[in-house]
C-alpha cells in the first residue's frame, strides 16, 4: 500500500506540467470543431457547482435534439463572463 506521501506527489504530478515535458492535451469528440483542451484543477464553491450543473442539464434539455457537452457549456459561459468583465468588476466591488 502507498503512503499518503506517494500519493500526493504522484497526485500533484498529474496537474503539474514541466518545462520538457509537452502539455498533453485532447481533443473534443465532437467533430463539429476541434479544440485543444487541458486538465486543470479548479477549486469552486460547491453550491456555484451545483448551480452550473443544473443550469446545464436545462440547457441541454432546452437545446435537444443538438447535443452539447458540459465543457462546451462551461466554455461559453467563461467566455461571456470575459465579455462582460466591467459588470463583474462592479459586483465584486459592491460588497
Amino acid at each position: 500500500m502507498a503512503s499518503n506521501e506517494d500519493r500526493l506527489r504522484k497526485l500533484s504530478e498529474r496537474f503539474s506540467t514541466k518545462p520538457d515535458d509537452p502539455t498533453p492535451e485532447t481533443k473534443t469528440a465532437t467533430p463539429k470543431k476541434e479544440i485543444a483542451r487541458r486538465r486543470h484543477s479548479l477549486y469552486l464553491d460547491n453550491a456555484l457547482v451545483g448551480l452550473c450543473d443544473q443550469a446545464y442539464k436545462e440547457a441541454a434539455h432546452e437545446l435537444y435534439p443538438a447535443e452539447i457537452s458540459k465543457s462546451d457549456f462551461l466554455e461559453a459561459c467563461l467566455k461571456f463572463a470575459l465579455q462582460h468583465q466591467d459588470e463583474i468588476k462592479k459586483s465584486l466591488t459592491q460588497g
